[in-house]
């Protein structure tokens, strides 16, 4: 179980970000299933800004399965959900599914795909390379 605050500082120029502070704070907890699976959860209390720079409370909860399939690949899927406490005030949730490959013990290599069954999304990709230093 971790407790990991965060905070986003608006250092980018014109035109990129919202240039809003921003920050939150997940519980995260993860239980070893042995045979390979593993679940995990985080739950997010957290303050975004929306497409009016307005800032809003906008509590979170994930579910993730996971596989590991060798020591170096595991493989997920997800169920997120997130208040949009703004203007609409909905739950967007989604279906999340990917791998994570261990280049070295401190590199990963993370492919996957959010499909959001509610929200501005349908589909979305995306690929990160994660080192620890």
């Amino acid at each position: 179980m971790s407790v990991v605050p965060f905070m986003k500082i608006p250092t980018a120029k014109h035109k990129i970000g919202n240039e809003l502070w921003e920050g939150g704070m997940p519980i995260n907890s993860e239980i070893d299933f042995g045979g390979g699976f593993t679940l995990g959860n985080t739950i997010y209390s957290q303050i975004l800004g929306d497409s009016d720079d307005t800032l809003h409370f906008s509590p979170t909860a994930t579910a993730v399965l996971g596989y590991e399939v060798t020591d170096s690949l595991t493989v997920y899927g997800e169920i997120y959900a997130q208040n949009k406490v703004d203007s609409e005030g909905y739950w967007q949730t989604s279906f999340d599914a990917g791998f994570m490959y261990s280049i070295t013990p401190n590199v990963i290599f993370d492919a996957a795909a959010n499909w959001f069954l509610r929200g501005e999304e349908a589909f979305n990709p995306f690929v990160v390379f994660s080192w620890r230093f």
